[in-house]
């Protein structure tokens, strides 16, 4: 069981596309099998939470396999067998012996670049100082949008995603019950009122399709209209009639009728 543990921010900006109930299960998933080794119980979890785990695990081992390395030591250096012996080597009979010259006073600077190669593979856990660069996936360079940016919503570092018309034109055809380019006028004034709950440059486009997911869903309930009731004598279209304004109209008729003819 250790005390710390290496936490990387790719897992971290995987971990905040998920909703807050999900993120909860994963960090308790991570932390647990990182500091007890305890195993999770599949059927306890959400799928998602069980598939964000198992992909970070692998980097847990390895940081856990280096930490017990470094609690040994470091790898020890080899020592010679009982049954060998160590021998110098002698000047063959063609060689002059050279005597060693006094070193003078003034020692000259050492040019020989002697590489100090440390085997100790002691886990620092400041995460500041090691960070195994090996397991951060290398990110490409942001390309500059061919087609025209639309929008721009701030992101948690304060720079902005840039929304083009590809994408907007994109979301339209997947989300017809939407007006894309108002829902995303929402999103950006969302984000500037919320600095604290504002998304990463990953996670920016997840949060997009979930808004306009929810959106079209809205849009589908309200579309849905109520059919006009039936008769229940037959199949035809019920009436709305207002009698109380047939009723009035008559007697208004027989009583103009009675004064005319009196």
């Amino acid at each position: 069981m250790r005390d710390t543990t290496v936490f990387y921010k790719s897992f971290v900006d995987a971990i905040e596309t998920q909703s807050k109930e999900i993120q909860a299960e994963i960090y308790h998933l991570v932390f647990d099998y990182a500091f007890n080794g305890t195993e999770p119980n599949q059927e306890e979890y959400n799928s998602v939470s069980i598939a964000m785990f198992m992909l970070m695990r692998p980097q847990i081992d390895a940081n856990n396999k280096k930490y017990e390395n470094g609690k040994k030591g470091g790898r020890t250096k080899a020592e010679p067998n009982d049954n060998q012996t160590v021998t110098k080597s002698k000047p063959k009979a063609n060689q002059a012996e050279t005597k060693t010259e006094p070193k003078s006073e003034k020692e000259e600077p050492n040019d020989n670049d002697n590489d100090n190669v440390n085997d100790n593979d002691n886990d620092n856990v400041n995460a500041n100082v090691l960070k195994d660069v090996s397991s951060e996936p290398e990110e490409t360079p942001a390309t500059e949008p061919t087609s025209p940016t639309v929008a721009e919503i701030v992101l948690n570092d304060k720079s902005k995603a840039k929304i083009t018309q590809a994408e907007v034109d994109q979301w339209k055809k997947l989300y017809p019950a939407v007006d894309v380019l108002q829902e995303l006028r929402k999103m950006t004034a969302w984000c500037e009122a919320n600095p604290t709950k504002r998304k990463t440059k990953r996670g920016i486009k997840a949060f997009i399709v979930n808004w306009l997911s929810r959106e079209q869903d809205k849009g589908k309930t309200g579309s849905t209209q109520q059919k006009p009731k039936q008769n229940a004598f037959c199949n035809y279209q019920q009436r709305t009639y207002d009698y109380a304004e047939i009723e009035r109209r008559s007697r208004e008729r027989l009583l103009s009728g009675g004064v005319s003819n009196g």
